[in-house]
């Protein structure tokens, strides 16, 4: 299901790098719940026939580089999210709590893959 994406405004730029701050802060769950997301979708396809364990290994070290702040600056400079997606992320920044906040993001983030 993939989305149409805009520019990216000063705000919806900051807003993004506050998201990647909160997802870095909850990485142990944040990057389980994304390979799940990614299985249950099979993007990019086979990965749903990948051991998760494994998986969940390698993504932490792809995301130890796509969270850094320059990787972060640029990612959130792309594209824009739709209006309804961004909405619902930039909510789910006052959840208290990495579990919460996960728990918040995951049907965001599953509808941008």
């Amino acid at each position: 299901m993939s989305q149409a994406c805009t520019t990216v405004s000063a705000a919806e730029q900051s807003d993004c790098q506050a998201l990647f701050a909160r997802e870095a802060t909850c990485t142990d769950q944040f990057i389980p719940m994304l390979v799940d997301a990614r299985m249950k979708l099979d993007k990019p396809a086979g990965i749903a026939k990948e051991n998760r364990a494994e998986v969940i290994g390698a993504a932490k070290i792809e995301w130890a580089e796509d969270s850094k702040p320059a990787a972060v600056e640029k990612t959130c400079g792309k594209k824009a999210p739709p209006k309804d997606v961004q909405a619902g992320l930039k909510q789910c920044l006052a959840e208290q709590g990495c579990d919460a906040f996960v728990k918040c993001v995951a049907p965001w983030t599953e509808k941008m893959l």
